[in-house]
């Protein structure tokens, strides 16, 4: 009697399990949209995007997987179709990876810096690095820098790491002489302990950037769709009132 008594309580529990995954299932039956991002951007501007693209690919049926991996490793996942698309690169970033699709509308704008750990005057502008006899370095992955700065600085003089924080690692010891980096990004990673009593500054301002999605070019034609909702998300005033909340979730 004990034994049938104990596989009915098991056989109830199984199928109020099975009944839950069922409900959850049922409950939202929109299709998936996977987007990739470098871990970088996720882990500054994360917040912000999950919101923008959770409001703006609903709007169309889909729901949002959003997914941050090293930027070279999202590259290749995005490329290879495994994933749907980026959620945040450069106008360029189709250009270099021509199994994309860029969404026509921007979500927001991001700087690019250069910083140093020692005293240096330097103007403002990709071109301020040409005539500098300056160890520069950028993060793998990140599409502007990998275009401009090759044209304005020789190759003896260009080098690449893996994260951020090796860049700013490299400077502070003097293994480099300027590191570029997404402004928010590397500001980020100062805060921390490590870099407490450093001395490396921000110097000049290299670029200013618009930023979009990028999806795969099996959803070319999603991508033109996603770009009107952007715009009119944008006037509703959405964008920014999503930026004012990711504030309010990374600061509590």
């Amino acid at each position: 009697m004990g034994r049938i008594r104990v596989r009915m309580a098991a056989c109830i529990a199984a199928s109020l399990v099975c009944g839950v995954w069922q409900a959850s299932a049922q409950a939202d039956p929109r299709p998936m949209l996977v987007l990739t991002g470098a871990i970088e951007i996720h882990t500054t501007y994360g917040p912000w995007l999950t919101l923008i693209y959770t409001e703006a690919l609903g709007r169309l049926g889909y729901r949002l997987d959003y997914r941050p991996y090293p930027a070279k490793r999202s590259s290749l996942v995005s490329d290879s179709g495994e994933a749907d698309g980026e959620i945040n690169r450069v106008a360029e970033y189709s250009q270099l990876h021509p199994e994309l699709v860029k969404v026509p509308v921007p979500h927001f704008a991001i700087r690019f810096c250069a910083y140093a750990a020692r005293p240096m005057a330097l103007a403002n502008g990709w071109e301020a690095l040409k005539p500098a006899d300056l160890r520069v370095e950028y993060r793998s992955g990140v599409a502007l820098p990998s275009v401009q700065l090759p044209l304005v600085v020789s190759a003896d003089r260009l080098t690449v790491v893996n994260s951020t924080l090796l860049g700013l690692r490299k400077l502070q010891v003097g293994r480099s002489d300027v590191f570029v980096e997404v402004e928010t990004v590397a500001d980020a990673a100062l805060a921390a302990d490590e870099f407490r009593n450093t001395a490396i500054r921000k110097v000049a301002l290299m670029d200013s950037a618009d930023v979009y999605a990028h999806l795969h070019k099996r959803h070319a034609d999603l991508a033109v769709k996603l770009g009107q909702v952007l715009a009119d998300m944008k006037k509703e005033g959405l964008i920014e009132k999503y930026r004012l909340q990711a504030m309010v979730k990374q600061q509590g």
